[in-house]
């Protein structure tokens, strides 16, 4: 029993010397790369491109008209009381619908792939809207370009 204790205690010292000198000898490179490497430098976050934003936006306000509009109509169909309520809506998501457009058709597209998410922004809202004066308000912009 005495020798067992004898080798425990001559063994456990040099297992813990063991143990504390393997941890800082893999601790100091990484401290010593901790201290030598620069902070995490994150990407700068990318700015949201103007046009491409702006044709969302006018598609939300196209979708705000829609559902707006269909509510109305459901609305005056069934003789609700809030009719009016709908149409002062209605009449207000057109009138946000009509400045996201303006707020587009004011920007210049910078790149061809601009121009041609313009376009076919602008062919598909002419289409779904029957709104052709769109096609002459586009030549407009493609004129700003050159």
């Amino acid at each position: 029993m005495v020798s067992m204790t004898l080798a425990l205690l001559t063994v456990l010292p040099s297992r813990r010397a063991l143990v504390a000198g393997a941890a800082a000898l893999l601790a100091a490179p990484v401290a010593k790369a901790a201290a030598a490497a620069p902070v995490l430098a994150l990407p700068a976050p990318r700015l949201r491109n103007p046009l491409l934003s702006a044709i969302e936006d006018h598609r939300s306000a196209l979708t705000t008209v829609m559902q707006a509009t269909d509510d109305f109509v459901r609305a005056e169909e069934d003789s609700a009381p809030d009719e009016a309520l709908m149409l002062a809506i209605a009449d207000r998501a057109a009138d946000e619908e009509t400045a996201a457009l303006a707020a587009l058709l004011a920007l210049t597209p910078a790149t061809i792939g601009e121009a041609t998410a313009l376009a076919s922004h602008l062919a598909e809202t002419a289409t779904e809207f029957d709104r052709l004066d769109l096609f002459e308000r586009f030549a407009a912009v493609l004129a700003r370009m050159a």
